[in-house]
Parts: C-alpha cells; sequence; structure tokens
C-alpha cells in the first residue's frame, strides 16, 4: 500500500507543477500494481506522524501540510500533493514525502517524511591568506549564520562576497568555490569550505582621453586619485568600480576649474588587452568655457568698489 502512495503522489504533484488537468482514467503501471485513478476513495485523518525533523518542529509541519486529523480527504487527490508542495515552499527540507501508514475503515494514518537541509556549524578558507580571514569572515557573516540552513543561494551569495572584495583589490580574475564537509560531531551538519584562487592582480595598462581639445591627456590623469596607470615598477595601480566613478568626477571638477561649466564625460570603455592588462578610454565632451566679464557692486557704503575688486 505504501508503494501505491509513493505513485499517486508522483502524479499527483505532476499534474499540479505542469497545470496540467488530471484524467478521468489515467493509470499508472509499476511491476507490481495497477493505480486507477478513477477509483478514488474518501477517508478520514485518524493521525498524522513526521519522521526526519531534527530541527523543526513536528506540529509545526503538520499545521503547514493543511493535514489535520478529523479532516477528509479523497486518495488519491488533490490534498496531499498540496501539502507536498506547500512543505517545499519552506525552502527547508531536501525531500518530502507523505505515505500512508495503515488504514481502518475509512479512516486514514499518514506519515510525513522529510529530509532536512544541512545546518551550518562552521567554515573555512583555502587559499586566502590569513592575514585576510578577518575581513573575509565580516563578509561571509552576512549571508551566513551558524547554526543556520546551507542553501545554494547563501553559498553563492557569499561565495560572490568573496570574490567582490578580491577584485576591489584589484584581481579582477579572483574566483571562488564553495565545498560542504560532513560535521560528524552534529546531526545533519556541514563544515562549508571556500576555495580561493584570488589570481593575479590585473594592471591598467592605458588611460586614454577622447574630445579633450583644451587639456592635455597627461594633465587629466593626473586628477585621478585612485585610477592610475602601471607607469612605474612599484606604482599602484588597479581598477576598482567605485573608485573609479569618482575619479570621473574629479575630471569633471578639474574643468569647471578652467571655466568648462558645461563639461561632461559622455561615456567610457574598458577592456582587456591580450597580456590581460586593462585597456580605459573616456570620452569628453568639454562644452563651452565661460568668462567674467564685468563686475558691479550695489550696496558697499564702506569699500569703494575697486577695493572690493582688487
Amino acid at each position: 500500500m505504501t508503494q501505491w502512495i509513493k505513485y499517486s503522489l508522483l502524479i499527483g504533484a505532476l499534474l499540479i507543477i505542469f497545470g496540467l488537468p488530471a484524467p478521468l482514467s489515467a493509470q499508472i503501471y509499476d511491476t507490481t500494481r495497477v493505480v486507477d485513478y478513477s477509483q478514488q476513495g474518501e477517508f478520514e485523518i485518524g493521525g498524522v506522524t513526521v519522521t526526519g525533523a531534527n530541527f523543526s518542529d513536528d506540529n509545526a509541519i503538520i499545521s503547514i501540510s493543511g493535514l489535520q486529523v478529523g479532516n477528509k480527504i479523497t486518495i488519491p487527490g488533490n490534498a496531499i500533493p498540496k501539502a507536498i508542495k506547500a512543505l517545499w515552499k519552506l525552502r527547508l527540507f531536501t525531500d518530502v514525502r507523505i505515505i500512508k501508514q495503515r488504514t481502518l475503515g475509512d479512516v486514514v494514518f499518514l506519515e510525513i517524511i522529510v529530509q532536512e537541509r544541512p545546518r551550518l556549524s562552521g567554515y573555512s578558507y583555502n587559499g586566502a591568506k590569513k592575514s585576510q580571514h578577518t575581513k573575509l569572515n565580516e563578509i561571509v557573516d552576512i549571508h551566513l549564520l551558524k547554526g543556520g540552513i546551507v542553501t545554494d543561494n547563501v553559498k553563492v551569495n557569499a561565495s560572490e562576497g568573496i570574490e567582490g572584495y578580491y577584485q576591489g583589490k584589484g584581481f579582477l580574475d579572483a574566483r571562488v568555490s564553495v565545498r560542504e564537509i560532513p560535521d560528524s560531531s552534529r546531526v545533519n551538519s556541514v563544515q562549508l569550505v571556500f576555495d580561493v584562487d584570488p589570481g593575479d592582480k590585473v594592471k591598467i595598462q592605458s588611460i586614454d582621453f577622447v574630445g579633450n581639445e583644451n587639456v592635455a591627456d597627461r594633465r587629466l590623469r593626473k586628477t585621478l586619485d585612485e585610477t592610475k596607470e602601471k607607469r612605474r615598477l612599484f606604482a599602484s595601480s588597479k581598477l576598482v568600480a567605485e573608485d573609479f566613478e569618482a575619479d570621473k568626477e574629479l575630471v569633471i571638477d578639474y574643468y569647471n576649474t578652467l571655466g568648462f561649466r558645461d563639461a561632461r564625460i559622455v561615456s567610457d570603455s574598458i577592456w582587456r588587452n591580450e597580456d590581460g592588462r586593462v585597456m580605459i578610454q573616456i570620452n569628453i565632451n568639454e562644452g563651452n568655457q565661460y568668462y567674467f566679464r564685468n563686475i558691479f557692486w550695489k550696496g558697499n557704503s564702506v569699500y569703494a568698489d575697486e577695493v572690493l575688486a582688487q
């Protein structure tokens, strides 16, 4: 009878997922039994038990499933697939099954079997310098909680956070993968190991400007605080997106001091050359240069116009 219910649940779940109407006389075959969906029976739920929940509350699982003692359900029917769907939505389990333990006349006793997602017992790094662990911990702790549920989503977010840290230091090719290692000292717990490959720091080969007719490239490069070409052996050179955006504002500020009040950056392009180094091109529209012509003073009773003009 248990095998019969498993096949009933499978076809019911598929019908719900794909939104297909259940055929009036659909049949499922296995090596021993034919399940005829035209033959349904109504049962009263006499009891519901939960197996496999080490961290989750049994009563909460039963409540969310909607399979309450005293309710009447049809088997095969929609009630059990609906219960499985509701439990899947919690994202707490890697497997959910509901089987019929036994029947007494028209009373059915059900068992909800779940496989909980593993819990985090700790994490470590492979390939990262020990001096960087404190900063990496701050990043990872945003996404992971010790004792919390380990999902693919939180692992991806933590890995991307670590990659972002290295990319912010100029390691644009940094890659991070994560492994789960079962923790035998705790029930259904895992250790996460982040394998870090920083790669080489990517240098800026050149920074070129287009459209700057009144200011030389060399002078504009000097206005950039953080975004520098790799010209000298020990000179700092790295591309950080936030710093680059701030540096572009400095270019416009410099133009403003020269009277180009309408100057703006039209666009910029960033690419890698064959050596893997970064090439930057910044397209500028300088606009018109403005000058002061006449200055008039009004209300100056203490100092003359000539004194104020000086």
